[in-house]
């Protein structure tokens, strides 16, 4: 089925094709909206109302008279208008990945769910994926999902509206953290139970590629991060030899150690089978939460990858919430995690431990992958519109730490091993 260029060659009888599958028919729709709310950098978001019926089971296509109508709302996910970005996002890989998670890693996921018997309740909470395709190659590029809208009027999530200026509270943040923890210990339960070596092996497009945009970040952002920490932090407590250290990070040798990473086939140093698929962009404006902050849906996975679940964890924590709960009060953070995935654990009958001792390792040491992560997008997440002072130092203050505690380095093996 082709698949939609523009606004325009979304019809009715598309929707219904899409819809068929799901035992819905469709008999009105209207475009209402941007639904990017001003963050869409990735793929333009549209909100479309529908009128449908609820088919029954039976052969029929053709819904009862006498089915009463509703509305559902959903969102249209498609390139970005802008011509820099459509390209960016679809020569680097940013739409299929995602593509691939809601079409294949999901539904692979929730078929071996079904074979351990867990309940909804129990599982990981993604939005509903209607439809998803892609076609084309570079400037023929296309494609589209087709998504639950988190954020309609009848759903009880919605946005953390304050974005970067303000940290998620805890209440928040610990909602975000078992879904993080869940959505981590569900990958490697699948993977250990299908004897898959690499995930690359069953989902190809989950590898990253190096592109001159990259580059442009990577150096823009570095130069960012020193000017922040300077203009936030007096400098009699900026710590000798920091900035010395960030620019060991960011010199060429850095660099490619850091790519290697990101787009080797198989993981650098799992040595225990952690190596898993992490979203690799949790940051609060990939997030809808309930309105009494104890529910939390996770969303845009354009930038999935293998790596261990703490970049995950660590990127999340540095870049979205408050001091205490990804420094001062780490421990209480990682016991949380610990306990989320223990239970997950269970839950699939899945004969593996993650102790609290390795957590706590592995989340020093992948640490400073989220830090040079959050440097990368400086433009964005530290200097953009929804930064402050206080969002600021923050980060500031995350990157002091790293250094006061003699992590901000890249591990090695003989690291690893430690």
């Amino acid at each position: 089925m082709k698949v939609p260029d523009k606004k325009e060659d979304i019809t009715l009888e598309w929707l219904n094709i899409i819809f068929k599958p799901h035992r819905i028919h469709v008999h009105d729709f209207s475009f209402t909206g941007d639904a990017s709310k001003g963050r869409g950098f990735m793929g333009s978001l549209e909100q479309v109302e529908l009128e449908i019926s609820r088919l029954n089971n039976s052969i029929d296509d053709v819904p009862d008279p006498k089915t009463s109508r509703e509305t559902l709302n959903i969102i249209l996910k498609t390139l970005p208008n802008d011509p820099f970005r459509k390209s960016y996002a679809a020569n680097d890989g940013f739409s299929s990945r995602e593509v691939s998670m809601y079409t294949k890693v999901f539904k692979a996921w929730d078929e071996f769910l079904d074979t351990r018997q867990v309940p909804s309740a129990a599982r990981f909470r993604y939005p509903i994926c209607y439809y998803g395709a892609e076609e084309g190659e570079q400037d023929t590029y296309k494609y589209i999902l087709v998504l639950e809208n988190l954020t309609s009027p009848e759903s009880h999530f919605q946005l953390w509206t304050p974005g970067f200026t303000e940290p998620l509270p805890w209440k928040a943040t610990s909602a975000v953290i078992r879904q993080i923890a869940k959505f981590h210990a569900i990958g490697i339960s699948f993977k250990l139970e299908n004897h898959v070596e690499s995930y690359y092996s069953r989902f190809p497009k989950l590898n990253h590629i190096v592109s001159p945009m990259f580059q442009m970040m990577w150096d823009n952002g570095f130069q960012i991060t020193k000017e922040v920490i300077q203009s936030v932090v007096h400098k009699n407590d900026i710590p000798d030899g920091l900035m010395e250290q960030l620019d060991k990070l960011h010199d060429d040798e850095g660099r490619d150690l850091l790519l290697k990473w990101f787009t080797a086939r198989d993981p650098p140093m799992d040595t225990t089978n952690l190596a898993t698929i992490c979203h690799h962009d949790l940051h609060s404006q990939n997030l809808v939460l309930s309105e009494d902050h104890t529910e939390a849906v996770l969303f845009d996975y354009q930038a999935s990858c293998v790596f261990n679940p703490m970049k995950d964890l660590s990127f999340f924590l540095v870049l979205n919430c408050d001091w205490e709960d990804s420094v001062t009060n780490i421990s209480r953070t990682l016991k949380l995690y610990h306990d989320e995935f223990l239970e997950m654990m269970k839950a699939t009958n899945t004969d593996f431990t993650y102790s609290l001792e390795n957590i706590t390792k592995d989340y020093y040491r992948y640490l400073t992958f989220s830090l040079t992560h959050v440097m990368s997008g400086a433009q964005v997440w530290v200097t953009g519109k929804d930064s402050t002072d206080a969002s600021k130092r923050r980060f500031a203050m995350a990157i002091i730490e790293a250094f006061n505690k003699g992590i901000l380095e890249y591990p090695t093996t003989t690291s690893y091993m430690k």
